[in-house]
């Protein structure tokens, strides 16, 4: 009357207990197996898919192979250390690059304040420029329209083929004419 010992096997169309249940060896379930309390486990393989409505965990999760997400992700903290592929990304907020930031194609900006140098091989505007400093030129400048100046002070010598003026001119010290 107390502990069953069995040797053999029990058919049964039902087996239930209304207190534990140990099994000292393996399982097999042919049909679904439904649990309606907490379940513990420990190193569970599985060979198939797993359908699930939510899946939460309170540690660490890893992924074996490729994670692919049809709906909206929300995360917080994503540290990455390979590449990240995507076809477009968008940011409402701030954005921070701790390395260079490469662009292959166009770029769209609205807004840009620099603090620091910008370095470029060539810099075009196709409207009009402003430089609220001094403009240094380490080159040849070339201008191909009209320029219009105001206080122009040479340092050193000025060449010119020809020089023409509308209105009076005034030369300074040694002027040769």
């Amino acid at each position: 009357s107390n502990g069953i010992t069995n040797t053999g096997d029990i058919a049964t169309d039902t087996l239930t207990t209304t207190g534990n249940a140990t099994i000292g060896g393996n399982a097999d379930v042919a049909g679904d197996l439904a649990v309606t309390g907490a379940t513990t486990t420990n190193g569970i393989t599985n060979t198939g898919d797993i359908a699930t409505d939510t899946l939460n965990t309170t540690g660490d999760a890893n992924i074996g192979g490729n994670l692919a997400v049809t709906g909206l992700t929300t995360t917080n903290g994503i540290a990455n250390t390979g590449d990240v592929a995507t076809d477009t990304l968008t940011t409402t907020g701030d954005a921070t690059i701790g390395g260079n930031l490469g662009v292959m194609g166009m770029t769209t900006t609205n807004g840009i304040t620099n603090t620091g140098d910008v370095t470029t091989d060539t810099l075009t505007t196709t409207g009009d420029a402003f430089i609220g400093g001094m403009a240094a030129v380490t080159g040849n400048l070339a201008v191909a329209g009209t320029t219009f100046t105001n206080g122009i002070i040479n340092a050193g010598e000025v060449a010119t083929d020809t020089l023409t003026t509308t209105r009076y001119a005034a030369i300074g010290e040694d002027a040769l004419i």
